[in-house]
């Protein structure tokens, strides 16, 4: 029964995505989301292409034992990857809910040790407690549509240390595994135009899920 419920929703799925798609197909026999506004070529010069995610991580500029926020949480795989590469002093993983994968179960040696918090609810009102300049790294994977990827951009820049990264996971204007429109580059690429933040690492994914670190330009 699951199964059959399942092949109905895939087909439901490609059936509304036809239709969606049709009148854009006589044009451009395909469909493509609106173009966002695209990076400056001086907020790339400083940009390294890196193979994958946690390579990008390797490659950050950052004291020891550092404070670091993920925002979108999902299993906590990436979240024990951060635990396990950046060591930090303290990681906060920000998420609606928590529950449905166990979260507290997951890092409960780390929680009763302090160094893993969670912070259930909305995220940009979460991180918006926190002290000025307080984290080294933001990592941002939660609610994809343009308005959700800036409320959480917002919130965490005051929060940042001078030098602290932003790394915006799922770096593109359109999921091709969801036939899905993302505003994630159109709200990065407009926040760094605004105030001229530049980009560090650009790290590849195999479905062009592509994760960008950026920064606050740091002057000559």
């Amino acid at each position: 029964m699951e199964q059959r419920l399942q092949v109905f929703r895939v087909n439901l799925a490609r059936r509304i995505w036809l239709w969606l798609m049709t009148g854009s197909m006589e044009r451009y026999q395909v469909y493509l989301p609106p173009y966002p506004m695209m990076l400056e070529q001086n907020q790339l010069e400083s940009c390294r292409v890196v193979c994958h995610r946690k390579e990008l991580l390797a490659q950050l500029s950052l004291r020891a034992n550092p404070n670091v926020a993920e925002i979108g949480v999902l299993r906590g795989d990436f979240s024990q990857v951060l635990m396990e590469q950046l060591r930090p002093a303290n990681l906060h993983l920000f998420d609606l809910d928590f529950k449905g994968h166990r979260i507290a179960e997951r890092f409960a040696s780390e929680i009763a040790a302090g160094r893993v918090h969670l912070h259930e609810g909305d995220s940009s009102s979460n991180v918006s407690t926190f002290p000025l300049e307080y984290f080294d790294v933001v990592y941002i994977d939660g609610d994809h549509s343009y308005l959700g990827v800036k409320k959480d951009i917002e919130a965490s820049v005051p929060r940042l240390s001078a030098q602290g990264y932003l790394i915006l996971n799922d770096y593109t204007c359109w999921s091709p595994c969801e036939n899905l429109q993302y505003g994630v580059m159109p709200a990065v690429n407009e926040f760094c135009r605004r105030e001229n933040w530049e980009a560090t690492h650009l790290a590849l994914d195999g479905y062009m899920y592509c994760d960008l670190a950026i920064r606050r330009r740091i002057s000559a």
